[in-house]
């Protein structure tokens, strides 16, 4: 296994950097239209969850405005191509992310993992991962089990056939991507509602959770702590 994490690190490092020097003329070219389009940064930041509980920055393309929170005219032309993950290429380089793993998931969701879901954060998470060809339908509670199938299971020769999976329904989405696809809100806020009800404990949330303090951008307050929680 060792040998493994450090081999697949490698190709992390290897295959970011090739894929940003593909999509260079990107990093161009679409800071350029973000910023004429709208007021506000480039890339948008948001805190998740990590590899042990570990909260990290993950980076998109911004494609909201940062006052009302509408999608603004580039940010619907970067959603619907699939483009707006691209800066997760940094996330990678950086040791936050992988290639291939469970896609990171917000802070707010970690409250309600049981103690056998939360094994999904045992790895890195990834750019692809064994839930992204999926439908948005699916279960929650299934998409978290073929996580930790992953993490069971996981080898070089796997990662490889996830990589050739997701990109072969990537393809499609280079092309267009539909709406119901890329506006994920109303997905994600179904996801928290079924991890609610699906404790075991049902009122209350997990206290076996713990992860570290971090800071994280706000629109109102740029510097705005996290409580950090240490639950045993």
């Amino acid at each position: 296994m060792n040998k493994y994490i450090k081999e697949k690190r490698i190709f992390d490092i290897v295959f970011s950097g090739l894929l940003f020097i593909i999509t260079m003329p990107l990093f161009i070219i679409l800071p350029i239209l973000i910023k004429i389009d709208s007021k506000g940064p480039i890339i948008y930041k948001q805190a998740r969850v990590g590899k042990d509980r570990k909260i990290f920055y993950i980076y998109k393309f911004r494609t909201m405005t940062i006052d009302t929170k509408e999608v603004t005219k580039v940010g619907k032309v970067i959603r619907k191509h699939g483009i707006d993950e691209l800066p997760q290429i940094f996330n990678i380089l950086k040791g936050d992310m992988s290639v291939v793993g469970p896609r990171p998931w917000s802070i707010k969701y970690l409250q309600y993992f049981n103690n056998d879901q939360l094994r999904r954060f045992e790895v890195l998470p990834g750019l692809m991962g064994p839930t992204n060809c999926l439908s948005k339908d699916m279960p929650v509670t299934d998409k978290i089990k073929l996580d930790i199938d992953y993490i069971d299971n996981q080898s070089f020769k796997e990662d490889i056939r996830l990589m050739f999976k997701m990109t072969s329904n990537w393809m499609p989405i280079l092309k267009y991507r539909s709406q119901n696809t890329y506006d994920s809100k109303k997905n994600i806020e179904k996801e928290f509602e079924e991890l609610k009800k699906n404790l075991d404990n049902k009122n209350s949330i997990n206290d076996n959770i713990m992860y570290t303090n971090i800071y994280y951008n706000s629109d109102t307050k740029p510097k705005q702590k996290v409580r950090s929680l240490y639950k045993r």
